[in-house]
Order: C-alpha cells, then sequence, then structure tokens
C-alpha cells in the first residue's frame, strides 16, 4: 500500500547535500564517489528506518518537497497489525490456491506469494503493459 511520507529536516540536509555535492574525477575518468550510489543508499537507509521500500519513492502530488510516496515496506506492514498473508494468493482474497510463487521484477525486486495462476497472468500482463520481462520463482510456504 503507497504510504505519504514526509523527511525530516536532516533528511532534506542530507538529500541536498548528495544532490549538490561536485563530482571530482580520477585520472582515466572515473569519479571519486558515485553521486547516483550515494543517494541510492540513502534512501535504503530511510527506508529501513520508515518502514517503505527504497525503490518506489516518489513524490507527492499537491505536496511540499518534502513528502514523498512510497510503498510500505511488508514487515512494516505487519507491524501495523495486517493480516500476514505469506501463505495466501496476494492477487485477491478470493483465491484459494497455495500460494507457491513469487514474482521477479527485472530490477531484482521480488514479490509475492502468488498462486501459480495469477502469477502467470501478472508476467504475461507486465510484459503487454509495461514492456518489462518478469520472472517467475518458487517460493517457500510457511
Amino acid at each position: 500500500m503507497r504510504k505519504i511520507y514526509k523527511l525530516t529536516d536532516e533528511g532534506l540536509v542530507r538529500m541536498r547535500e548528495i544532490a549538490s555535492r561536485p563530482v571530482m574525477f580520477l585520472p582515466g575518468g572515473r569519479p571519486m564517489f558515485n553521486p547516483q550510489q550515494e543517494a541510492n543508499d540513502f534512501w535504503k537507509d530511510l527506508g529501513k528506518k520508515g518502514g517503505f521500500e527504497w525503490d518506489t519513492v516518489g513524490p507527492a502530488a499537491g505536496k511540499g518537497h518534502e513528502y514523498f510516496e512510497a510503498e510500505e515496506s511488508p514487515a512494516a506492514a505487519g507491524r501495523a497489525g495486517q493480516e500476514d498473508k505469506t501463505s495466501k494468493c496476494w492477487m485477491t482474497e478470493k483465491c484459494s490456491r497455495p500460494a507457491d510463487t513469487r514474482l521477479c521484477a527485472p530490477n531484482g525486486r521480488i514479490i509475492g506469494p502468488y498462486c501459480r495462476e495469477h502469477a502467470e497472468a501478472a508476467v504475461v500482463e507486465y510484459r503487454k503493459k509495461l514492456g518489462e520481462i518478469w520472472s517467475i520463482e518458487k517460493a517457500e510456504i510457511r
């Protein structure tokens, strides 16, 4: 579920530092540091602390620059008292088939579990709508 989060003053300062830091290059053309990797690390750390998936962050429409939207992490959702869906298909509440597969995104992110039928349907839909090739892997049933 997408939620709106707010950066702290310290978070805003750190983000501005990363964005405004000049890139110095070593002999041979390699940068001394990778600004993209540093920004990704910032969001990863913030996601762990804030309970959201760092690679789903986007601007919060109609809000100030300190606000952003992101998918709540499954662990945070569980802590919030939501039902644990580890053994049920995530696609629909009415699905009674065993959730024995997970979807693997092109960026390596894994979501699920899903029943085999819903996972296969999602792979086809993502290929049609997004042009991305997702894969399916076996999930442990808890």
